[in-house]
């Protein structure tokens, strides 16, 4: 069973990435590229290598939602997790394009504090 801790830092996660590639999204239309379909944006999410770094967010919700259902990871790891995939060794590409996010759109700047307060939150705790 998860905690409600993991459970915040889930649910600021999914926020935070809905956030991110409704962003990714606006600035590809606004770079002059057509209103793709929904279909054809989900092709772009996958394929495109200019939304190759929302995958980092992706398989790391991804990688805590498998462990924690399998059982071979608890709500501390689950925290350390998230915070070396998204913080700490994040990499240039991802805190430069999230950098850009959070500047560009408060609804971002807002979805990846609470992603962030969350973290603080589970470290202090864990």
């Amino acid at each position: 069973m998860n905690g409600k801790r993991i459970d915040d830092l889930r649910a600021a996660l999914l926020t935070a990435h809905k956030a991110l590639i409704e962003d990714a999204k606006r600035a590809y239309i606004e770079a002059g590229n057509r209103q793709p379909t929904p279909v054809e944006f989900w092709h772009l999410l996958i394929n495109d290598p200019a939304f190759q770094w929302l995958r980092r967010i992706s398989e790391t919700i991804v990688a805590i939602d498998e462990a924690l259902d399998k059982g071979t990871m608890d709500e501390a790891k689950s925290f350390a997790l998230a915070k070396e995939e998204l913080i700490d060794e994040a990499g240039p590409e991802f805190s430069d394009k999230l950098n850009q996010a959070v500047t560009r759109d408060p609804r971002v700047r807002a979805a990846w504090e609470s992603v962030v307060a969350c973290l603080d939150n589970g470290e202090a705790k864990s």
